[in-house]
């Protein structure tokens, strides 16, 4: 089949019942706030005036998510996995149901409606398991913060140290500090209200580029360099290892198992803080994988060629 690659918006995206799943060997969110969320914040914002004065706004481009479709029982959820692109569009989610959230508090009903559509999936799709109303499907690292930060209903104090956490919590104030500057008897809140909705929802703009059925998404995902954040070695070499593996657990607590038995490092945020000094200075798992390769190869392993390496070496 093909490769498909379309122009489309979160609402062409996420409208049907939908599942975006992010694959196991896939690293956890990363992005952060003055990278990507201010930048993508201060864009919206510029979207709304355009359309609150009654002018076209441009669209803010996104990027490109790379996704492959998964064969799934007919009236059944469709399912894709996402290859690259899941730091955006995870940012995605955590923004439109953070905006959600503000509007849905303070009254504004419609544009609410709208936005929850996006973000859920209905409950005669969910088949009895409640994750199933989630749109996107994080890695199993991110998964309880995500569940936590994208349910009105749920705390997520318990994972303040989650990007996933921080990113929603930043969007929701931005979004409340947005709507504040405006006057309720006016009636220009109201309209900002929806005009932020229709930002979000219409406004933004991703490239979708599906592959076929026959194509490698392992061997895509090593070649396809990372937008906004650049992968680690340990990324890489991670993606390799969980996807040979192939792990064909029947439910999600033997996967989470196996997946932690073969790759331990994402159980402790240590691993991840970067040490050494200056342009030195790299993730204590990138540091501690260039030893093991040196060590095992019994030969000086280049720092940022550990990946190759260790593809050498397990070859």
């Amino acid at each position: 089949m093909p490769i498909d690659t379309k122009l489309r918006q979160p609402q062409r995206l996420f409208a049907q019942p939908v599942r975006y799943e992010i694959p196991a060997f896939q690293r956890r969110y990363v992005w952060k706030r003055e990278e990507q969320w201010e930048p993508l914040w201060d864009d919206v914002e510029e979207l709304t005036h355009s359309i609150m004065e009654d002018a076209v706004p441009k669209p803010h481009f996104m990027g490109a998510i790379v996704l492959q479709q998964e064969s799934f029982p007919a009236g059944n959820i469709e399912r894709r996995i996402v290859i690259d692109g899941q730091q955006r569009l995870t940012t995605i989610q955590l923004l439109i149901d953070a905006i959600q959230e503000v509007l849905e508090q303070r009254g504004h009903t419609g544009p609410a409606n709208r936005l929850a559509a996006l973000v859920l999936n209905g409950e005669d799709f969910c088949d009895g398991i409640a994750d199933n109303a989630f749109k996107v499907w994080p890695t199993l690292v991110d998964r309880h913060a995500f569940r936590h930060a994208m349910s009105n209903d749920l705390s997520a104090t318990a994972y303040a140290a989650s990007r996933i956490v921080q990113a929603h919590d930043f969007f929701k104030a931005r979004t409340e500090l947005f709507l504040n500057s405006f006057s309720v008897e006016t009636g220009f809140r109201a309209k900002a209200a929806a005009a932020l909705e229709r930002a979000v929802r219409v406004n933004l703009e991703l490239v979708t580029i599906d592959l076929g059925g026959s194509d490698d998404p392992n061997v895509i995902f090593e070649t396809l360099n990372a937008r906004g954040t650049p992968l680690l070695q340990s990324d890489m070499v991670k993606n390799k290892i969980l996807y040979e593996a192939g792990i064909h657990a029947e439910n999600e607590a033997d996967i989470a198992f196996e997946q932690r038995r073969l790759w331990p490092f994402d159980s402790e945020d240590w691993w991840a803080d970067e040490v050494g000094r200056g342009f030195q200075r790299r993730p204590r798992i990138d540091i501690y994988l260039n030893h093991w390769l040196t060590l095992r190869n019994r030969m000086q392993t280049k720092a940022h060629g550990e990946f190759q390496a260790f593809d050498k070496y397990a070859k």
